[in-house]
């Protein structure tokens, strides 16, 4: 990778004017380039070379965060669409450190555009005291109101409906503010995942005997809380988050060959996947004489190995990243830095995206049909398929059903008149609704703009969803041609409506159905209907055979009465 230094020609050589973010107003999905309150250049302003210079470094950033006037970076891709999805990271620097050292430490402004990034980096005003002399950290009087604030208005900027996901990215004790405040009432109902940088292991890497320096941990360690995030040593969240942890080699004594997140989130056996070779260094290094290969040698390039957990609960990513032979301050290489963003990347999001949207979250029973064609309503069939319907009810016999055979009745017949409960359990990243009769479970994704490419027609189909403001959109195709209840032809899509609105007997979810199909019907086909949340229940087990069965046992019981 070809490094470059942007400087922007202002007032000042290397400093860039500064502007306050929050001057003027953008609407929500605005376009980027609309941002006009915010330089966005590529290469990203104050951009290390192939060497960084102090000067350079010591720059707090291109955008100002009004309510405090605390400058920040702010990296995003200069031609981001209207609407388009984004990744967003707040990366936290160190103690002793500064925003643009993480910036170039973490480079991940140098994949902004491939991966639809926006970076937010600032720079802590606190100080707390580590060892000889106090050094600029994070602390929560001094700086997590401003962190909230600089969030909120990167939400606000780019459209909460846009940020695809949102991770926090934490060097060293940028990593256990991280984990500190992932969970707080602010963050723990945005954050999809925390990448700890050399910032604390959930299940204790053991840091090397030699890490703190001749002089051994600071006192302020040996008298904090032993349960508080601390160097090696992270604290397991009790919020739903994905979780990557990258260390240098010399930093920590060994890597744990188990992972009690991976555990908690039933993911399966640690597998290694191959290994990271960089030909490139990094841009950084705190490299300290006096100070052993744990702390950090000058930025090199280098090998890293990555360590996944697979098959966790929805998804999650559980990852160890660890880079060999380095220490606590060599700045990442590209290649290592763009494999952790393809991990996060890969990761389910959409938890901001879903803040203040309704919750579908419940067991619903049908309320009163509100419309849609019934058994004396003639659809509007094309000739096609009334023949195919009529050819079909002409083999059957009078009262026969295929549900008499355990045949589902598929889509849209189970989600346009349910007779028997329906549950619905919302995530992130897919919906899952669970139909009593016939005991039927669709999945509607809503992390995939496409139906993969290995999925074959079935009754119900292939389920992708969005959000529209408050109501989910779903569309099915991939359905094989269905002659009972709502008959379709293997072409038809479906798209599903779903709303909650409030009745006097609960929390009521509006369905609306439509059918596209032209080869059955000469326009689309419409059913609505409403079911109503029933609190404090559970769908019981299903069994369409179970009366023949008993049936048949109080038969066979006669007839050996009988032979008796």
């Amino acid at each position: 990778m070809k490094r470059t230094c942007m400087m922007i020609v202002m007032k000042r050589i290397l400093v860039p004017t500064q502007v306050v973010v929050g001057a003027c107003a953008i609407a929500s999905g605005a376009h980027a380039q609309a941002l006009a309150d915010i330089e966005c250049t590529t290469p990203a302003p104050q951009h290390c070379g192939e060497t960084c210079t102090a000067e350079l470094l010591a720059d707090r950033g291109n955008a100002i965060e009004p309510e405090t006037g605390r400058e920040f970076f702010l990296d995003y891709p200069c031609d981001l669409a209207p609407d388009e999805k984004v990744l967003f990271i707040l990366s936290l620097h160190g103690a002793g450190s500064i925003g643009n050292w993480q910036r170039h430490y973490f480079p991940a402004l140098d994949y902004k555009d491939e991966y639809r990034l926006v970076i937010a980096t600032p720079t802590a005003a606190g100080s707390g005291s580590i060892g000889p002399a106090p050094v600029r950290m994070w602390t929560p009087d001094t700086d997590d109101e401003y962190l909230e604030n600089v969030v909120s208005l990167v939400l606000d900027r780019f459209g909460r409906e846009n940020i695809g996901a949102f991770w926090l990215a934490g060097h060293s004790q940028g990593g256990m503010t991280s984990n500190r405040i992932v969970c707080t009432d602010f963050f723990r109902d945005k954050v999809d995942g925390w990448l700890s940088l050399s910032g604390g292991r959930i299940g204790r890497a053991e840091v090397a005997p030699d890490f703190f320096g001749p002089d051994g941990p600071p006192a302020a360690l040996a008298s904090g809380d032993p349960n508080a995030p601390r160097p090696g040593a992270g604290v397991m969240p009790d919020c739903d988050i994905s979780y990557i942890f990258t260390s240098g080699e010399h930093e920590i004594v060994a890597l744990p060959e188990t992972s009690p997140i991976a555990e908690m989130y039933r993911c399966g056996a640690r597998e290694r996947r191959s290994d990271i070779v960089d030909a490139t260094k990094g841009y950084v290094s705190a490299s300290t004489p006096g100070r052993g290969a744990s702390w950090g040698r000058e930025a090199r390039p280098g090998t890293a190995r990555v360590f996944v957990y697979p098959d966790c609960d929805g998804g999650r990513i559980v990852a160890d990243v660890l880079r060999m032979d380095k220490g606590h301050t060599e700045g990442l290489e590209p290649g290592v830095t763009k494999a952790l963003i393809e991990l996060m990347a890969a990761a389910p999001g959409g938890k901001v995206a879903a803040q203040g949207r309704p919750d579908l979250t419940g067991l619903y029973r049908s309320a009163q049909q509100q419309g849609g064609p019934g058994a004396d309503v003639e659809p509007p069939f094309t000739a096609e398929g009334r023949r195919k319907v009529a050819e079909f009810e002409a083999l059957l016999e009078e009262g026969v059903t295929a549900g008499q055979f355990c045949l589902s009745y598929g889509m849209p017949g189970i989600a346009a008149r349910p007779v028997y409960p329906v549950e619905i359990i919302e995530r992130p990243d897919f919906v899952t609704i669970i139909y009593e009769l016939h005991q039927q479970i669709r999945h509607v994704y809503l992390n995939l703009d496409a139906v993969p490419d290995d999925v074959f027609p079935t009754r119900n189909g292939f389920s992708l969803g969005r959000w529209e403001d408050d109501t989910l959109v779903v569309e099915t195709t991939d359905l094989i041609e269905w002659l009972e209840r709502y008959p379709h032809s293997d072409e038809a899509r479906i798209v599903e409506r779903y709303s909650v609105s409030e009745s006097d007997e609960g929390k009521k979810l509006d369905v609306d159905i439509t059918v596209i199909d032209p080869s059955f019907y000469t326009e689309p086909l419409r059913i609505s209907h409403g079911m109503i949340e029933i609190e404090g229940a559970r769908l019981l087990d299903y069994d369409c055979t179970e009366p023949e069965w008993l049936e048949y046992l109080e038969r066979r019981s006669a007839e050996l009465a009988d032979g008796a």
